[in-house]
């Protein structure tokens, strides 16, 4: 089939064009890519081209939806997509990345951002898949970087302390994560009652993204909360001085792979030549 990527590719580009011109039926057009992607002559693992744009498209499609934060067709997409983190039990032939553990991690996360008081009970589902995504090298940074957030929103500060003791910076080139993680830890601290450590871990968030607000707003509140009024108004000052805003990595957390929409369509439009 050798026009299958140029016509999945051309359905993905529908989807979203739709979607941005509020089409009701933007998913359909998605769907209908996917099922698209997945008619192949040869099965996975006997065309590795094929098995890697297939893998890039589910991937590609995935990030755009976490960009809605609406985990429901995030979830559809993911379910359906032929991808396992590890070969099964009977050796069928699968696309194989434990990238689809961290990303149905994100679905059920995406409940409990979207909703906290209501999908509560998700969070041990999305605490399972990340455990699962943490076993591998490629996806265990954020993995245990999304489990300390989870953690910490269930009011567990020294398991998510824990957790985030376990990153090793070295393993992943994604500053967005390495960010996430250092911003992660001066909550966690400041949740812990130790406000020397977690100013520390704010600044060392800062030397990552210099004009992100995120990390002056929690020095801030560490600050007021121990009574150094002068510094926490000082504080309060440069973030009200700031520029470019939107700018902080921060932003970014609830989106899931949205940062990495745009680099990922690049190469599938090159692999779809």
């Amino acid at each position: 089939m050798i026009h299958q990527p140029p016509r999945a590719l051309f359905l993905l580009d529908v989807a979203i064009a739709t979607d941005e011109r509020r089409f009701l039926y933007w998913l359909e057009f998605l769907q209908m890519g996917q099922e698209y992607v997945k008619r192949r002559e040869a099965l996975p693992g006997n065309n590795p081209r094929m098995d890697a744009f297939e893998l890039l498209w589910y991937k590609t499609a995935i990030a755009y939806v976490e960009g809605r934060r609406q985990p429901g067709p995030v979830g559809l997409v993911a379910q359906a997509a032929r991808v396992r983190a590890s070969p099964p039990a009977d050796h069928k032939p699968e696309l194989l990345d434990p990238w689809i553990e961290l990303t149905m991690g994100f679905v059920y996360e995406g409940y409990v951002i979207a909703d906290p008081a209501r999908f509560a009970n998700r969070i041990p589902l999305a605490l399972k898949r990340y455990a699962e995504a943490a076993k591998y090298d490629s996806t265990r940074v954020e993995a245990l970087v999304r489990t300390a957030g989870l953690q910490l929103r269930s009011d567990r500060a020294s398991d998510a302390l824990a957790t985030l003791e376990r990153i090793d910076e070295s393993q992943t080139r994604d500053n967005v994560v390495v960010y996430w993680a250092r911003l992660l830890r001066g909550k966690t601290l400041d949740a812990l009652n130790r406000p020397d450590e977690s100013i520390a871990a704010y600044q060392r968030a800062l030397e990552i993204a210099p004009s992100a607000q995120a990390p002056v707003v929690g020095m801030m509140m560490v600050e007021s909360r121990r009574g150094r009024d002068d510094a926490a108004e000082a504080l309060a000052v440069r973030v009200r001085t700031m520029r470019d805003l939107v700018q902080d990595p921060w932003a970014l957390y609830p989106h899931g792979e949205l940062r990495l929409f745009d680099r990922r369509l690049a190469e599938l439009r090159t692999m779809a030549r």
